[in-house]
């Protein structure tokens, strides 16, 4: 039975792995080939993305029961404007939005980004989001040495 060595994971050169994900769909709004680059996430990100969807919940309930309180309904989408929340949206794709965000590499997205894309290309956002998920299960890689590309000028 072999143990896990420590010293050798500490030393060893790692990085989370990427993936291109080819979207046709969108190829009007690309300069050349219409591919995102995705990673895998870190422990903080997936955790601020999971705790996304329990926040927008209970900041719902909480705007909900202090709208009640207000005459002023104005008043309740100001309230609710300033703390982010929209029309409802279901905490799995408030989950997958955060992922979103944090796990895309190239080009870099922002969140109203990734909430038009999540509304008007349903498909091609969960296959990024499923892409990032898979790629944070996995974990990260070894980075490898590059290969001399020719021979040595003297």
């Amino acid at each position: 039975m072999s143990g896990f060595n420590a010293k050798a994971f500490m030393s060893a050169n790692l990085a989370l792995r990427e993936e291109v994900i080819k979207l046709p769909a969108l190829a009007d709004w690309f300069d050349g080939e219409p591919e995102i680059t995705v990673r895998g996430l870190t422990a903080p990100e997936f955790a601020k993305a999971q705790e996304a969807s329990v926040k927008h919940k209970t900041l719902g309930a909480f705007t909900a029961a202090i709208g009640t309180q207000l005459s002023d309904k104005e008043m309740k989408k100001v309230l609710d404007e300033s703390l982010g929340i929209s029309d409802d949206p279901e905490p799995e794709v408030v989950k997958r939005l955060e992922m979103l965000v944090a796990g895309c590499v190239k080009p870099e997205m922002t969140l109203d980004v990734a909430v038009k894309l999540s509304n008007l290309f349903t498909i091609e956002f969960y296959q990024l989001t499923n892409a990032i998920t898979k790629l944070t299960g996995m974990g990260a890689e070894a980075v490898k040495k590059r290969k001399p590309s020719g021979k040595r000028l003297k």
